[in-house]
């Protein structure tokens, strides 16, 4: 009779679908894969929403971005699209490694006595950086010890190389294994890199593009670029410790142990203290038992780290007499940089990634059961597990977690640090987002779950908003929450008590307060900087979201006045720079003509003159028969006759928005505007009708509703000197 561990056998089985599962076959390839490379990440996500991931046969990349379905407004990952194959430019083999390149407001938010106060940290960007703005260079380290800078060129636009030897490579052991790089203060780049005989460098790299100065008129002509790569090797130690003499053998130590798995590179931060943190250096060591089948089934990370430090150098005084001439004075040498091994630590788990957030103070963890770890970056101890409600920094600090399910080979955490996408053990592609699961969070600022709720959401998408990264996984976390109740548009009058606020609303009103918004523009005459203002923009875009559940189903009050006036801020857009803007064009060179000189920019704005003509008609027309349509126990004539709240109860029930649209400020300004452009486009359409025919005026149908429109946005009752959002 057969021993019962001759063969294999489903563990789930034999102890229970609670014991723990032996690693997969696919995880013992992942680890193999990081093992022997850096380089190797399939799934990365960018900074504007686009998550790629490689595909099978590694020659093209499937693009997806979060989505929200149009049948029921929920929130998930797009169908994949499948670019055309490489197979044809790919000089270097199949792909293998997916990087997005990088573009800074951070909290934390701290309750003082009924509200939260935010600490805002602003950070400089570190350099270096690509001489022509809006354009980026690739920065990469080869296997055989080569530092490579890509870029396009100024004046052709076309992509050039430099590069220069980090490390002589002249045999197998010398090969570069892992490579990280970060940037430094002093504009310019630190590098780490990792070979096979286990040995740990760090360089110094300056990128001098070849610019030469310009003068005091300024250079209108862009140079072309030439630029160089100058190095320095700072310091080398062993990325396996205790590995001096003889102790590099495995006798001691299993041979997973002595292979690496991660480099990062982490640059110098500063905290509120003003204390530095001076760049760390991250190495993780991943052990996974030699078989899926063997009976020890333990597994483990060990994560090392060094610190970059500097000691001055100190010439003995024996040495200045040296010198032939009597009064020459030496200087002092430069400092020398040392790397500081710091305490080593083991987790119980395998590590499949890790990044830096929160201005490189918390280092995330990925691990390949699902589940994920925030480290203070100092100590490396888990932080963001007390949750603390007097002092917010994430969602996941006050409760919020991820659902640890299913295992997992590769992460990617979002820009803005509150979702992830996984590639699991059957390739498929999954998205996660963080959710509460102890509890209701409770229903208004007065509950302390609740608040801390708005406040971490707003800290995530100000910093979001100024690091100009996508946010979209905060609105489909936002939208759980967002359920519609009484009068919850993000401009209403200042004297009305609202009972039961909405999530949406307190959320924009947080958030107005930390982006500092100016919602207040009943004094302004010119409303330019309303329509500049690309905070308001981004509130009514997001009360515009989170107001829309299916393109079949209604949305909600507030839904419906944000989209109005979006659609009022976009027509005002397009119809100013129609009529302003002159673009190149005619036999010359230098001559310039006018957008409406265009037929399809004419075509294209009396489709948005139309649609503005229509709005303002129903505008005028609901105003006109508001009186009449309001219950019986209500009148407009008498000032006792109706009280605010019960006439906004009821504008809310009817759905109508008519009289919102004219009391708020920003709103009543988009209207003025929007006014006086079809005003002036009357005035070109008449000129031009003029000189080519009789036909009626563009507009002369619609200039009573014109004209009516705009009287009664002049109205004094109206001026709002008691209104504010």
């Amino acid at each position: 009779m057969p021993l019962i561990m001759d063969d294999e056998m489903d563990m789930d089985e034999l102890f229970g679908d609670g014991a723990t599962r032996p690693p997969s076959k696919e995880l013992h390839a992942r680890v193999d894969d990081l093992r022997r490379s850096g380089c190797c990440q399939a799934i990365a996500w960018s900074n504007w929403g686009c998550i790629a991931t490689i595909t099978a046969n590694r020659a093209a990349l499937e693009l997806r971005n979060l989505r929200c379905h149009p049948e029921n407004g929920t929130w998930g990952l797009s169908e994949a699209t499948t670019t055309p194959p490489f197979t044809q430019k790919l000089d270097g083999g199949p792909l293998k490694h997916l990087s997005w390149s990088p573009t800074v407001c951070h909290g934390p938010a701290v309750k003082d006595s009924s509200a939260y106060r935010y600490e805002l940290v602003q950070t400089p960007v570190l350099g270096p950086f690509h001489p022509t703005h809006g354009k980026s260079a690739f920065v990469c380290v080869t296997t055989n010890g080569l530092l490579r800078v890509l870029f396009p060129q100024t004046n052709t636009g076309k992509y050039q190389e430099v590069h220069t030897e980090l490390e002589s490579v002249v045999s197998s052991d010398d090969l570069l294994t892992h490579a990280a790089i970060c940037p430094d203060k002093s504009s310019t780049l630190l590098i780490a890199f990792a070979t096979s005989s286990k040995q740990l460098r760090t360089v110094r790299a300056l990128v001098d593009w070849g610019q030469q100065k310009t003068n005091e008129k300024g250079q209108t002509a862009p140079q072309q670029l030439n630029p160089t790569i100058k190095t320095r090797h700072l310091a080398v130690t062993s990325w396996l410790p205790d590995s001096a003499g003889d102790s590099l053998s495995t006798s001691n130590l299993e041979s997973s142990m002595v292979q690496l798995s991660h480099l990062e590179f982490l640059h110098s931060s500063v905290d509120t203290s003003g204390r530095v943190t001076p760049a760390t250096i991250v190495a993780t060591r991943s052990h996974l038992p030699v078989s899926t089948t063997h009976y020890n089934q333990d597994v483990h990370t060990t994560i090392d780290r060094w610190e970059v430090r500097e000691k001055p150098q100190v010439v003995h005084t024996a040495f200045e007499h040296l010198s032939s001439r009597r009064n020459s004075v030496g200087s002092q040498p430069g400092p020398t940089v040392f790397l500081k091994k710091l305490e080593s630590f083991t987790v119980n788990k395998i590590a499949l990634g890790l990044q830096p957030m929160n201005l490189g103070k918390i280092i995330f963890f990925a691990y390949s059961d699902s589940s994920v770890e925030y480290r203070d970056r100092t100590t490396m101890a888990e932080t963001w597990t007390d949750h603390d409600l007097d002092r917010v920094w994430h969602l996941s600090q006050i409760g919020f977690s991820y659902n640890e399910d299913e295992p997992c080979l590769q992460v990617a955490l979002s820009p803005s640090y509150c979702s992830l996408v996984q590639i699991r053990n059957d390739g498929k592609i999954k998205w996660k987002q963080l959710d509460y699961h102890l509890g209701d969070i409770g229903s208004s600022m007065e509950d302390p779950q609740y608040a801390a709720v708005i406040a971490a959401l707003s800290l995530s998408c100000s910093t979001a908003v100024m690091r100009n990264v996508t946010y979209d996984d905060l609105l489909a976390t936002a939208h759980k929450y967002a359920k519609p109740s009484r009068f919850s548009v993000f401009v209403v009058p200042v004297n009305v008590t609202l009972n039961n606020k909405d999530f949406a609303y307190d959320w924009l009103v947080e958030l107005s307060r930390i982006l500092k918004t100016p919602v207040d523009y009943s004094e302004e005459q010119h409303f330019d900087t309303l329509i500049r203002n690309t905070t308001i923009q981004l509130c009514l875009c997001i009360q515009n979201s989170l107001g829309f559940h299916g393109e079949f189903n209604p949305r909600t009050f507030p839904g419906k006045f944000a989209w109005l006036v979006l659609q009022l801020r976009n027509i005002v857009v397009l119809v100013t720079m129609a009529a302003n803007l002159n673009v190149p064009g005619g036999p010359n060179p230098n001559d310039r003509t006018s957008p409406l000189e265009d037929p399809e920019v004419i075509n294209a704005l009396a489709g948005s003159v139309r649609w503005i003509l229509d709005l303002m008609a129903w505008l005028t027309d609901t105003l006109l028969t508001l009186s009449v349509a309001l219950p019986p126990n209500m009148d407009l004539k008498r000032v006792d006759g109706f009280t605010l709240p019960d006439l906004l109860e009821h504008l809310q029930k009817t759905n109508t928005i008519s009289l919102h649209l004219l009391l708020s400020s920003p709103t009543r300004g988009f209207l003025t505007a929007i006014c006086r452009r079809l005003t002036h486009l009357d005035y070109i359409a008449r000129r031009a009708m003029a000189h080519s025919s009789s036909n009626p005026p563009l507009l002369s149908p619609f200039n009573h509703i014109l004209k009516f429109a705009q009287n009664l946005l002049k109205l004094p009752q109206f001026s709002e000197q008691n209104l504010h959002f």
